[in-house]
């Protein structure tokens, strides 16, 4: 198809093409329907190419169409288009009626490619992206894809090194009391120190570490360095009744996993740290999967005397049904909401209903990213117990916080 492309100089292209979340069939309905799945899609793709393109599996959930003889860019994405859209028409198996989707990546020969392959490496390149990118979309091979997963896979390596070599840092952001503008909390939050690029802030390498696997242990680390540092500043306090909170971010995926009950037990017998200054932060998208196992994992804590807070309160998912069913302590106002006081009636009337709602449930309210005397002010005169941000103080270094905060 090469050989025959170059000669009449016509466009070859292949489409790579993985189905998204094919594993959780095959988790849930058994591995017989997902076999009779891989057997309609294999259909569906026959039924929308040409006679003259070869639809193709490699194995597992991967197809590629082998497209030849085409002229313009744009047949090309059309049939991609043709093929997406057939797999998301409902599948009946069964009982069971399926709604599938798949990520497609497209290397076109000449354009990227001269040879076989690199025309199948580069479409499955484009492939990855579509998925990196929110699957159930097309997308095509260019340099800045290539650029793209050769720099994701550069901070994949990293990210490896950094846990080994002990890269990583707690750093620490005071929470004040609202009314007398005392330390009262701590939360500890995580930093990478790169060797090359500085330090980097949880957004440029959390995700990834979600996808690689390396969430727990990252977690499991932050957690236990947080209580041991707390249980250090308590032993050293010439404050007796010295009783600060330290608040740990906890990812959903911690919680869908079946190792963070031993590794919060873990973590408070090692630093010798009461359950009672422990406090965990879960976010409301948290509670969306599996939340019956989020349920009980989570109540499963507040037995062990853990207290829990929700965090990026306002933007998520949460409903009122989940907040009946757990027993949160606090509500973390989100710093959009803050940020944006006096810049509009109706975001300071939505902050003060939100910190109202809070306190009919008798809860504490935490506001985040306060950065300046207004705003720090306005979440006062409303009722917060808590505020956190800049105005008060950066994420620091242990050694800058006791300095700063514990004399």
């Amino acid at each position: 198809a090469v050989a025959r492309a170059q000669r009449h100089k016509t466009k070859l292209a292949i489409l790579f093409l993985d189905l998204d979340k094919f594993k959780e069939v095959n988790d849930t309905l058994g591995h017989h329907v997902g076999d009779d799945l891989l057997k309609i899609v294999a259909q569906r793709l026959s039924s929308v190419v040409r006679d003259s393109d070869l639809v193709a599996r490699l194995g597992g959930d991967e197809f590629v169409v082998l497209v030849p003889d085409m002229v313009r860019d744009d047949q090309i994405n059309l049939l991609a288009e043709r093929a997406l859209k057939s797999l998301q028409l409902p599948m009946i198996i069964g009982t069971s009626e399926l709604v599938m989707s798949a990520s497609i990546g497209v290397a076109v020969l000449g354009s990227c490619a001269e040879n076989s392959t690199d025309l199948m490496k580069y479409a499955d390149i484009a492939m990855y992206q579509a998925k990196q990118e929110g699957r159930n979309q097309i997308r095509f091979y260019s340099d800045g894809i290539h650029q793209a997963v050769q720099a994701r896979a550069t901070i994949e390596y990293d990210l490896r090194q950094a846990l080994e070599q002990g890269q990583l840092r707690v750093y620490y952001q005071a929470q004040m009391t609202a009314d007398s503008g005392v330390v009262k909390g701590i939360e500890a939050l995580l930093r990478w120190e790169h060797p090359e690029r500085g330090l980097l802030l949880p957004e440029e390498f959390l995700v990834t570490a979600e996808e690689m696997g390396l969430i727990v242990p990252i977690g499991d680390w932050v957690l236990r360095t947080a209580c041991l540092q707390l249980s250090q500043w308590q032993k050293r306090s010439e404050t007796a009744d010295l009783r600060l909170v330290i608040a740990v971010n906890l990812s959903a995926i911690q919680i869908r996993g079946d190792s963070l009950l031993q590794s919060v037990d873990d973590a408070l017998s090692q630093s010798q740290l009461p359950s009672s200054c422990l406090e965990l932060e879960i976010t409301e998208n948290a509670l969306i999967d599996d939340t019956e196992h989020a349920m009980y994992i989570l109540n499963r804590l507040v037995a062990r005397g853990v207290a829990l807070s929700l965090g990026d309160f306002g933007i998520g998912y949460s409903t009122l049904q989940h907040l009946k069913q757990l027993s949160i302590q606090a509500l973390k106002i989100d710093q959009e909401f803050v940020s944006a006081i006096g810049q509009g009636v109706q975001n300071d009337r939505l902050l003060s209903a939100m910190i109202c709602f809070a306190q009919t449930l008798k809860l504490t309210v935490i506001a985040e990213g306060v950065e300046t005397r207004e705003q720090a002010d306005f979440c006062r005169e409303h009722g917060c117990d808590l505020l956190q941000g800049f105005y008060y103080s950066k994420p620091v270094p242990a050694e800058e916080f006791e300095a700063q905060f514990l004399k």
